[in-house]
């Protein structure tokens, strides 16, 4: 009597065993009202990149489509530091600079990192990024450049990056670096704030020096054993050929012809990447470079290897090996080297995003590098709002032995809601329609057990029509993406079938102990 007991506890205990049937959207991130979806196409990534720094330019035409995301300056307007990004669950939080916010003509240049988000090339990578007006400055992990959480999106290899959108006739040094070493740039020559011009990211230097001419535009940093790697070397380098360019360095740190590393340019317009103190000195050319367009060019050393790279293509490489030849030198920008001044080689043309890092690059880094800087990485989703107010935050369930069903509700803080459109998927990307309802309150029959669903719900202000080829004509659309309070936005809907197979393991279990008992 007592076994029989035993198994039909299991049993009974195995039809109410919850079967994780039906997963919520990514959880929010507690006290922001808005945010946006970003999405990294894992096919434009070739190697699984961490800790990687990834642009997101906000304006009226941002990412891979174009999109016009310029309503977080209408909820946001001029106050940056109001923002937060996290990760594709929604809640764990990313690091963000934000190099420039121009409210005015509504463009913003951030960027976004952590030493422990994985950019995957298996599958898409999603982040968030959300904005509110209403929040306080989230200053633990926004910031402007030189501040701490500023600092963390470059990892620890960046021994420099420079933006060059400073004005370069402010009070030096001028220029500031993003990293920790705040190894910062100061100018020289007859720079003014005209010389600031827009680039390829933001701003960047105009630098007009000539050919042979000792007093030339340049940026100077002072000499850091930072900016002295002596095993491995990448220098990273945007540049606009102009028609007065001459034979000159892009980027120098150079005692001539003994040591030190620079990007070159030639006066037939290809550039080479140099280091002395190898068995090989520089990496060969480039092609030839066309005047009026902007390059992405970097020189790598990983203690076998010089390369050179163009548009984040290897263009050239040669077997190089040895310890790069330190000195005491100035790093300069637009100029041949503090020790070969006396030459002139001033750099005429247009300068961006410098960064010095003490690693050897990956040519999947420096080709993803490539693409976030020309905006090519990341697609941008649609404005969401949470505008649930129910203690539940999401919905309840009902089922019964054949026909399980889900009864979603919500509660909305608008007041001029006409419609709400009720959508599903089973993968966040194909969304169908299941119908549409004036209350808060939805049924849901098409569930089958053992797929995991999605929901979303979007309010409808209607003006006309309610419907042109079954879509809302209204434009004014909040979408609501159903947040859950528990585990990872996890809830669970009981199903007799699946905690039957469960319950009849159970019983095999309980009436094999039963037979050893009696045995």
């Amino acid at each position: 009597m007592k076994a029989k007991r035993i198994i039909l506890f299991f049993l009974l205990l195995s039809a109410l065993i919850p079967n994780q049937l039906i997963r919520a959207d990514p959880g929010w991130l507690t006290g922001w009202n808005y945010r946006v979806q970003l999405n990294i196409d894992h096919n434009d990534i070739g190697s699984e990149l961490v800790h990687f720094p990834v642009l997101v330019y906000i304006s009226n035409s941002s990412g891979i489509g174009s999109d016009d995301v310029s309503f977080v300056f209408d909820r946001i307007g001029s106050s940056s530091l109001k923002m937060a990004a996290t990760k594709s669950d929604g809640t764990t939080e990313l690091y963000v600079e934000v190099e420039r916010w121009d409210v005015a003509n509504e463009r913003g240049w951030i960027w976004v990192s952590k030493s422990d988000w994985v950019i995957s090339n298996i599958t898409d990578t999603v982040f968030y990024l959300y904005y509110d007006g209403d929040h306080v400055n989230n200053t633990n992990f926004v910031g402007i450049k030189g501040s701490a959480p500023a600092e963390n999106v470059w990892n620890s290899d960046f021994k420099g990056v420079w933006h060059l959108d400073e004005d370069p006739s402010g009070t030096p040094p001028q220029i500031i670096d993003s990293t920790s070493g705040d190894h910062d740039g100061t100018s020289h020559g007859s720079m003014t704030s005209d010389d600031q011009v827009l680039t390829i990211i933001d701003g960047g230097l105009d630098f007009d020096g000539a050919y042979l001419t000792v007093e030339t535009d340049w940026i100077e940093v002072s000499n850091h054993a930072d900016l002295n790697p002596t095993s491995a070397i990448t220098v990273e380098v945007w540049a606009k050929i102009s028609p007065e360019t001459t034979a000159t360095n892009l980027v120098s740190k150079v005692v001539v012809g003994t040591n030190g590393y620079m990007m070159y340019m030639e006066n037939n317009g290809q550039a080479f990447f140099f280091v002395y103190g190898l068995t090989a000195t520089n990496s060969g050319g480039t092609g030839v470079l066309t005047i009026g367009d902007w390059y992405y060019l970097v020189g790598v050393y990983d203690g076998n290897f010089l390369r050179i790279y163009s548009q984040g293509i290897q263009e050239n490489s040669d077997i190089a090996t040895g310890s790069i030849n330190v000195n005491s030198e100035s790093l300069d920008f637009a100029r041949y080297g503090a020790n070969g001044a006396g030459s002139g080689q001033g750099w005429s043309g247009e300068e961006d995003e410098i960064r010095i890092s003490s690693i050897s690059r990956s040519s999947d880094w420096i080709k993803a590098t490539y693409e976030s800087s020309r905006e090519h990485l990341i697609d941008f989703g649609v404005e969401e709002t949470i505008i649930l107010e129910s203690p539940n935050s999401l919905f309840g369930a009902g089922f019964n032995a054949s026909s399980p069903y889900v009864i979603l509700y919500w509660k909305s803080n608008l007041t001029d809601i006409t419609l709400f459109e009720v959508q599903n998927s089973t993968d966040k990307i194909s969304w169908d329609y299941l119908g549409s309802n004036t209350t808060t309150e939805y049924h849901d029959f098409q569930v089958f057990n053992g797929t995991e669903r999605y929901y979303k719900v979007r309010a409808c202000n209607y003006t006309g029509s309610y419907w042109a080829n079954s879509s809302f004509t209204d434009i004014n659309f909040e979408t609501v993406y159903f947040v859950m309070p528990i585990g990872n936005g996890v809830t669970t809907i009981p199903s007799l079938f699946p905690g039957l197979a469960f319950g009849i393991a159970l019983f095999i279990i309980a009436a094999a102990y039963y037979y050893y008992q009696r045995r």
